[in-house]
């Protein structure tokens, strides 16, 4: 499944080309990258400015509360590792529908700003670890057992 920043289009539907600078441009096989606008910017300085007290200024940007009814008959482990990998799936499946879910901010030293980067998983046997990786770095899951 390839991200909505293909075929020279984002998700919005904007055209992809070096002379607009907010547009997704590949720049190497795989990796696209675009500049960030005002509020990407003032977001990416705080956070660099907070780094330093060791705790994380925007660590929860989305939170959904779901209740699943388990019926008597049914294994409640069963159910739980059925709804997450349910939950695990949508939210690859979010990130190629919007790239910047998946995309993140970094310094280019030579241009002396901020860019934001998306990379691809290009190969099968990478894309099954690198989407575990993501999914793992970029969802939290808590469970609360209601008795």
């Amino acid at each position: 499944m390839q991200p909505k920043i293909q075929d020279g289009q984002d998700s919005g539907g904007a055209q992809l080309d070096s002379q607009r600078p907010m547009n997704w441009r590949e720049t190497t096989p795989g990796r696209y990258e675009r500049d960030v606008d005002e509020t990407e910017t003032f977001y990416t300085v705080l956070a660099r400015m907070y780094e330093s007290t060791g705790r994380a200024l925007f660590a929860i940007t989305g939170y959904v509360e779901l209740s699943v009814m388990i019926p008597e008959a049914k294994d409640h482990t069963q159910v739980e590792a059925q709804v997450e990998f349910a939950l695990q799936e949508a939210w690859r499946r979010l990130r190629y529908e919007h790239p910047t879910i998946g995309a993140s901010v970094e310094y280019d030293y030579t241009s002396k700003k901020c860019k934001k980067v998306y990379e691809t998983f290009l190969s099968d046997e990478m894309a099954r670890q690198s989407q575990a990786g993501w999914i793992c770095r970029s969802k939290r899951s808590t469970t609360d057992a209601l008795d």
